[in-house]
């Protein structure tokens, strides 16, 4: 495979990379928008789907790693060689599409861990929330619900 076959292969991993950031990012904000507005019966769903988004990140970014592997080996590089030193290495046309594509991505990444950070606080809350209330269901103010007084008459002495 030549070297423009191997870029523009790069290319295209990179933006199928950048397609699994920004769909992992959009099921964060879903977990998010589940968690704030209290819909308990979705989260396990949206957590699976979160898992799965995940884990096509991942291969994808397996497939980007021997790729830049190979194509580092072929430029004389070091075989684990940042896409920055690729982008250095090849023709500035091809160098110019790899840095936008990598500028993309560390933004997109930036944005994600913003929405998992966002997304981490809600579940928190959430938690800190359901722990209150368990606290409080435990404890003595909560004694009292759930008991049952005998409903009999009594005669209290000088009522009558």
């Amino acid at each position: 495979m030549n070297t423009d076959t191997q870029l523009a292969h790069l290319v295209e991993i990179l933006d199928a990379e950048l397609e699994r950031i920004t769909a992992l990012r959009h099921r964060f904000v879903v977990l998010a928008s589940l968690v704030a507005a209290d819909q308990g019966d979705w989260v396990p769903d949206s957590v699976r789907d979160l898992q799965r988004a995940s884990d096509d990140l991942r291969v994808i970014e397996l497939r980007r790693a021997v790729l830049t592997s190979g194509i580092a080996s072929s430029r004389g590089l070091d075989d684990e060689a940042r896409l920055e030193e690729i982008a250095n290495s090849v023709d500035p046309s091809w160098g110019s599409v790899i840095a936008s594509r990598r500028q993309a991505i560390l933004e997109q990444l930036a944005h994600l861990h913003n929405e998992a950070d966002i997304t981490r606080a809600a579940v928190e809350r959430r938690s800190a929330l359901a722990e209150e209330a368990l606290a409080f269901l435990h404890s003595d103010a909560a004694s009292t619900y759930g008991r049952q007084r005998g409903t009999r008459a009594q005669i209290v002495q000088g009522a009558l």
